[in-house]
């Protein structure tokens, strides 16, 4: 009787046994088989790569527009507030290594320039040239060309500039023209072409009375002030090769019987 008693237990112990072999795999392999096919449909998120830049010529506001195009749609660019010439990027590794190198190439010292400039009164009335100019070969090919006989050299100056800054001047002896130049350096070119803006302008004075307020106790005199004005004589734009003189144009003044010629060389310095 009690070897039946020990048979029957085996027996449901074997059944217990049987089904808790079933029951986890039926409750917990799918489970298992499930996340795993989660886990190879989820794609893993892209790596990163984050740079602090310190630019060393240019804002970071100005070039911050030419970087979106390397950017990714997870890319980001910001500028700090406090410090205009640092900017973060963060994106890509491969994107990131594209715009450093970019900003490589556009970070760079500005150019340079040396301006020589004349201003020359030409005249019909007169044959006398200046001994400063007169074996000048861009005199010489004026008078040629022009219908002025005379030459006089009014003055001459040399200025320094920046890329793409203005940078002025006064000229004549009684201080009667200013001139503005601004340059900018086209790379690529040999020789190196420097893209010039030329305003050249008559400065005149004149004494103006200004009529001072009146109250019922005082008669002031009427104050005498000094006006000036300006009169544009050239506006140009030239493509000047470094080292090259051109003659900007020519200004008639007296109706036709005498003409302004400014004469200006640019320079790119090392």
């Amino acid at each position: 009787m009690k070897r039946g008693n020990l048979k029957k237990k085996i027996g449901y112990l074997k059944i217990i046994i049987l089904f808790s072999l079933l029951l986890n795999l039926f409750c917990f392999a799918p489970g298992e088989a499930w996340s795993q096919a989660q886990e190879k449909l989820t794609p893993s998120l892209p790596s990163f790569r984050s740079e602090v830049i310190k630019l060393k010529y240019k804002k970071a506001e100005d070039i911050r527009p030419l970087l979106y195009s390397f950017l990714s749609p997870y890319g980001r660019i910001s500028v700090s507030e406090k410090m205009s010439d640092v900017l973060t990027i963060s994106d890509l590794p491969e994107n990131v290594e594209r715009i450093l190198n970019f900003i490589k190439e556009i970070d760079i010292k500005p150019a340079d320039f040396l301006f020589t400039v004349q201003v020359i009164l030409a005249s019909r009335d007169s044959e006398v040239i200046d001994a400063e100019i007169q074996n000048d070969p861009i005199i010489k090919e004026l008078r040629q060309l022009l219908k002025y006989r005379g030459f006089t050299l009014i003055d001459s100056a040399i200025i320094r500039g920046s890329d793409n800054q203005i940078s002025s001047l006064i000229l004549g002896d009684a201080a009667q023209f200013s001139l503005e130049l601004r340059g900018k350096a086209s790379g690529g070119q040999t020789p190196e072409i420097i893209q010039t803006d030329i305003l050249f302008k008559q400065r005149k004075t004149k004494q103006v009375k200004e009529s001072p307020v009146r109250d019922l106790t005082t008669r002031p005199e009427p104050q005498i002030i000094w006006l000036e004005t300006n009169k544009p004589l050239l506006e140009s734009h030239l493509n000047l090769k470094s080292g090259e003189r051109a003659v900007v144009g020519v200004s008639r003044l007296d109706g036709d019987d005498k003409g302004l010629i400014l004469i200006i060389s640019a320079k790119i310095l090392p």
